[in-house]
């Protein structure tokens, strides 16, 4: 199916068979989501692929509920009904136009993962605005790809009423503050402004997405490389030597600042 196709085809899905979603579709959806165009190339998205069955029930539930609220909010009640009545209907219509979401075989949640931050109101505002569009684009591309494969869609936004459950379900972190590292000079055209976080990182668990590109180059061939090979906590020495030039003082601020004292 081309892309014209499959953009005057796609409709919200609320019917599911039984048959399950192959790994590989799910796998090339999400890389064709990372294709989208996004903020000054930011990338600032994520994308959590759901398949536990209580997971998914759990999901389903909370959206549920989240619609619940939304009808309640956003309908009319009927006449003559009182607020408690008009609640009880918002979760039961919920639960009737939704009910299907259980059997969702796979769900994708897109995440906003903010790559920069402004002390200007301003300027915050208008990044975290880009955030979300760039996030917009991806899906996007994520719901023509399913539909091209034949796959069913269903987007939704009801679980923003309970974001820190949302968060609680897919084991995310609270939001952290940023600190600014410093502005570094990459080159003469090129000026960097750095910020990191405190927080735990397991090495282990990373798990890269990966690009396509044409190698070996002028052959015709594309192939997939993932765009980290490893991840490893290394002395100050060791990063020193691993990491690009430019990127040394970065290194030397970020430690500097892990060891000054409180």
């Amino acid at each position: 199916m081309d892309a014209l196709t499959a953009i005057r085809r796609r409709r919200a899905v609320r019917h599911y068979t039984d048959q399950s979603v192959p790994d590989d579709d799910v796998a090339e959806v999400v890389r064709l989501a990372l294709h989208a165009p996004t903020g000054h190339g930011a990338q600032a998205w994520s994308f959590i692929v759901v398949r536990d069955d209580e997971k998914r029930a759990e999901l389903a539930n909370l959206v549920r509920r989240g619609a619940g609220q939304y009808f309640r909010i956003f309908r009319p009640p009927a006449e003559g009904a009182t607020p408690k009545e008009h609640a009880q209907w918002a979760t039961d219509y919920a639960s009737e136009a939704l009910g299907s979401y259980r059997d969702i075989p796979v769900w994708v949640c897109g995440i906003i993962v903010p790559r920069f931050s402004f002390d200007d109101p301003m300027m915050e505002r208008i990044e975290r605005f880009s955030d979300t569009i760039s996030v917009a684009f991806a899906m996007e591309n994520l719901y023509v790809a399913a539909r091209a494969l034949g796959l069913g869609i269903a987007p939704t936004m009801f679980h923003t009423y309970f974001e820190d459950e949302f968060r609680e379900e897919l084991v995310l972190d609270a939001p952290v503050d940023l600190i600014a590292l410093g502005r570094f000079r990459q080159s003469r055209a090129k000026l960097i402004e750095v910020f990191v976080a405190e927080g735990d990182l397991d090495t282990g668990a990373i798990v890269s997405n990966e690009f396509e590109i044409e190698w070996p180059r002028g052959s015709g061939r594309m192939q997939r490389f993932p765009e980290i090979g490893r991840a490893e906590w290394v002395s100050l020495a060791i990063a020193r030597e691993r990491v690009v030039y430019g990127i040394v003082p970065v290194v030397e601020a970020a430690y500097s600042r892990m060891t000054a004292a409180p």
